[in-house]
């Protein structure tokens, strides 16, 4: 069951960071390195 909370918060995150990146490119950015 955890696997797949996690698994679908990867999922929720991969789709929602483009548009973080588009906010708040400079937090997206620290986000991401």
């Amino acid at each position: 069951m955890l696997k797949r909370l996690s698994l679908t918060a990867a999922s929720l995150f991969a789709a929602t960071a483009p548009a973080f990146a588009h906010i708040n490119p400079a937090e997206h950015g620290s986000l991401l390195t």
